[in-house]
């Protein structure tokens, strides 16, 4: 479709804020991962009462502890992503700079997050946190060169990347969900 469509007239300023605002909302969800449980209705059992890893030796990849309090690495990720995105949105509505080279980057860059999360078998705390700080700049690398090259596309990405984040979501949910299926504590609270 990038290759093909003819170039048309949209809104960046609109297409922008958009992506904002889905960066902030994402931004906040990956704060305070336990609102966005209970906003949505599901189940938070089997999590600590401030986050959505349980207290188990089994999700110690998924976290890391920085001044005395446990993070998520893949919603640390995420966060810092939204923020760095929402700063590159603010630089291209300034000052309009923007190259195919970009465009590609990002395509590379979510298709590697995307392939990390799931099929890597690499468990790790950074590889989380990078994997997912990839998979947020790469978006607003494909965005900023979609506005620039390719505009009447950007509506169909934005809900493209609705999707990516639902799957993100789910296959860090079907993953905790095999963690704990697989526990060996035959006691655990979170199962």
């Amino acid at each position: 479709m990038y290759l093909w469509v003819p170039a048309a007239k949209t809104s960046k300023t609109l297409v922008l804020a958009v992506f904002i605002l889905v960066c902030v909302l994402g931004m906040m969800a990956a704060g305070y991962p336990h609102h966005c449980l209970r906003l949505l209705n599901r189940e938070r059992e089997k999590s600590e009462p401030s986050g959505h890893h349980p207290v188990c030796s089994e999700f110690e990849t998924h976290t890391f502890t920085l001044q005395g309090k446990r993070y998520c690495a893949g919603c640390s990720g995420l966060f810092l992503g939204g923020a760095l995105a929402i700063l590159w949105c603010l630089f291209y509505y300034l000052y309009g700079f923007s190259s195919p080279i970009l465009f590609w980057a990002g395509v590379l860059a979510v298709f590697l997050a995307l392939m990390q999360l799931n099929y890597s078998k690499i468990d790790r705390a950074p590889v989380k946190f990078l994997s997912n700080l990839v998979l947020v700049t790469g978006s607003v690398m494909i965005l900023v060169g979609i506005l620039e090259f390719k505009a009447n596309l950007s509506p169909y990405f934005l809900v493209l990347i609705g999707l990516w984040i639902y799957t993100r979501t789910t296959i860090s949910a079907r993953d905790h969900d095999l963690i704990c299926r697989q526990c060996s504590i035959p006691a655990c609270p979170y199962r």
